[in-house]
């Protein structure tokens, strides 16, 4: 009988012993087809959904009026003042991801004090 030790030897020297191509080595990317890589079997695997035209905002999360790409806080000039976004890695959305987003802001109201920040984006649908 062999022990746990033994086998854990045996399995190390089989494991060290196989051959594994180097980039180096011509015969590397022998066995390689693009068309046939997890890649793209997973692009192609890949849930195409449908998309709302009627939504504000696009696909990239710009406006579908005027390609307009503004951040949450409605300032034209801002690279982005927010948190990158967890789903598209935007600087550009507040707390909800912009990209197909069905919605829009259509002010900011600070509390405590008067006054808003209008939107001048927003129009009524």
């Amino acid at each position: 009988k062999m022990s746990f030790r033994d086998r854990g030897r045996n399995q190390k020297k089989r494991h060290s012993s196989s051959k594994s191509k180097k980039p180096d080595d011509p015969d590397f990317l022998d066995g390689f087809d693009p068309e046939k890589s997890s890649r793209e079997r997973r692009k192609s695997n890949r849930k195409v959904c449908q998309v709302n035209s009627n939504t504000p905002y696009d696909s990239r999360g710009r406006l579908r009026d005027g390609q307009a790409d503004v951040c949450d806080c409605m300032d034209d000039g801002c690279p982005g003042c927010f948190l990158p976004c967890p789903r598209c890695r935007s600087r550009k959305c507040g707390p909800t991801c912009r990209v197909n987003r069905d919605f829009i802001y259509e002010a900011i109201e600070f509390d405590g004090k008067d006054g808003e920040i209008k939107n001048k984006y927003y129009r009524e649908h």
